[in-house]
């Protein structure tokens, strides 16, 4: 039967309450900073003098960035526990610096569970240690300093908080009847009666620990064989282009990949999806270290360098020829930097796609096409009717192609179980792509993705999730012998309607572009050959 709607209501209080006490202050840091629009390098706007920041002073605006640090001794009660910093100063998006290196990107967007704005300073905190922290703030609108704080990230609380949720998801997904749901509700309703919430640090963190052995068997539960795999990983899709100016993108790159390398040293299952690599040479040049890291990182599987056309470009303006020299360029740097021959079009959200492009893919070597958004339909209309299908172009050529709903995934049970839900093969082979994370500078996935993908690698109920890139999709999909349906010709984007005939200037620029590179690239030619 149905949850009580006593447990249910008592469940979620519990979960907000839970969600409150996650960080414990400690002391509050006295920062030092300056704030203006001049584009600054890390090494210049951490080198201009500073002043102290009084608790109240109003600043930001349109465009402006804030620098700001401070130096910070570990307390001896964060000895033993993850410290983390809460910077009072507002803003939209940034990139928090520990001892001059960026570590983690900042955002004050919140998304489906809470900001991310708690970087961690060390995760075992040694007492009497002396950290330098820098932020790299862009205010995005007028902010005004509050108290920067130092404290304890209560993580037994953070992690009963997980499991909570989780389990309350999960049983909103099992059929009500089943015994399942009975043991479900019973767990949740026999914790959330064992934690004092009025309890105070260690007496609160133990109970939590109590609780959380309550859970633990519901959250062992495995599945059959027959649940369907979602192929999963990281991913922080960046428009090149959109809201924002070409200066803000460069550093919008560079905090996403701080982000995730970070995560790389705590979660060694995870992976993390990069494309464009006109963005890879933003981040080389900006941060050449974090560039260093990443191209390590490549080596070693952690991170995989993907999408063979230098950004992910409009497919219907541009010329065959600009096409080809898109996935040119891309795979070149790709290939020069990292070792990489790229052999997916990664192209998410583009507002559909020629029919020429299959036979440009195949002849440049590309043989595999993900895309997103063909399922935004107008009301009435049909929706794209594959997830995974064979994408035939007007000279017959064809490439191994899926769509997904979304790029921006999340890995708790509710999305996970309305992503599989949704497919559109209701009938086809168990497995889809699930790419997770936050883009545009949202940082890709945090800590919340990461912790939720574990609990549900394989969770009776759900389908599993797989870490593995979207190219281990396509070559288990062909080694299993499935034979996908055709689709053949455009590609066609429903709902951005108008964004190409309300733009006549950007075509007209986009064509004469085309051709003063063509006329460039003759007379570099005919230069080069000694005319």
């Amino acid at each position: 039967m149905p949850m009580t709607t006593e447990n249910r209501k008592m469940i979620r209080l519990f979960e907000n309450a839970l969600e409150r006490r996650f960080y414990r202050p400690l002391a509050e840091v006295p920062l030092q900073g300056f704030w203006e629009r001049s584009w600054l390098t890390p090494q210049e706007g951490f080198a201009r003098p500073m002043t102290p920041v009084v608790n109240g002073t109003p600043w930001g605006g349109l465009d402006v960035y804030g620098w700001f640090m401070a130096t910070v001794e570990v307390p001896a009660a964060a000895a033993g526990h993850r410290l983390v910093l809460h910077p009072g100063v507002g803003g939209k998006e940034g990139l928090f610096y520990l001892d001059g290196q960026p570590r983690e990107g900042l955002s004050w967007v919140r998304f489906i569970f809470h900001d991310r704005s708690h970087p961690t300073l060390m995760a075992v905190a040694e007492a009497g240690r002396r950290l330098v922290v820098g932020l790299e703030i862009h205010a995005g609108g007028d902010q005004r300093i509050a108290p920067t704080t130092i404290g304890i990230w209560q993580e037994e609380v953070y992690q009963l908080w997980l499991d909570v949720r989780t389990l309350r998801e999960l049983h909103e997904t099992v059929t009500e009847t089943s015994q399942a749901a009975a043991d479900i509700e019973q767990g949740l309703a026999r914790c959330v009666r064992l934690v004092d919430l009025d309890l105070q640090d260690e007496a609160l963190v133990a109970v939590c620990a109590e609780a959380r052995s309550v859970l633990a068997p519901l959250l062992a539960r495995r599945n059959g064989d027959d649940a369907p795999t979602m192929y999963t990983y990281g991913h922080g899709h960046l428009d090149v282009a959109w809201w924002w100016t070409l200066d803000e993108t460069a550093r919008k790159i560079s905090r996403t990949p701080a982000n995730q390398l970070s995560l790389l040293e705590e979660y060694p299952e995870h992976i993390f999806v990069q494309s464009q690599p006109a963005e890879f040479l933003m981040l080389k040049q900006r941060h050449p270290e974090v560039y260093r890291q990443v191209q390590a990182a490549v080596a070693a599987g952690r991170i995989v360098a993907e999408g063979a056309m230098w950004v992910e470009p409009d497919v219907n303006l541009s010329g065959g020829e600009a096409l080809i020299r898109q996935i040119l360029h891309g795979k070149r740097f790709l290939a020069e930097e990292f070792g990489v021959d790229a052999r997916l079009a990664w192209l998410p959200d583009v507002f559909g796609f020629s029919a020429a492009l299959p036979q440009i893919l195949v002849g440049c070597g590309v043989p595999f096409f993900v895309t997103s958004k063909l399922f935004w339909v107008e009301r009435g209309t049909a929706a794209f009717p594959y997830n995974t299908f064979r994408w035939q172009g007007i000279d017959g050529s064809r490439v191994l192609a899926h769509t997904m709903r979304t790029y921006n995934q999340e890995t708790n049970p509710e999305c996970v179980h309305s992503h599989w839900a949704r497919r559109a093969d209701q009938r086809g082979p168990g497995m889809m792509l699930h790419p997770y994370g936050r883009g545009d500078g949202g940082g890709g996935p945090c800590r919340h993705h990461l912790e939720f993908r574990r609990r549900l690698a394989d969770l009776a109920g759900l389908p599993r999730l797989r870490v593995a890139s979207p190219l281990q999709f396509f070559a288990d999909y062909e080694a299993a012998g499935h034979q996908p349906p055709t689709w053949v010709g455009e590609l066609y984007m429903q709902m951005h309607q108008g964004t190409y005939t309300s733009q006549g200037r950007l075509k007209r620029g986009n064509r004469r572009a085309e051709l003063g590179l063509r006329e460039a690239e003759c007379w570099a030619a005919l230069a080069g050959a000694g005319f």
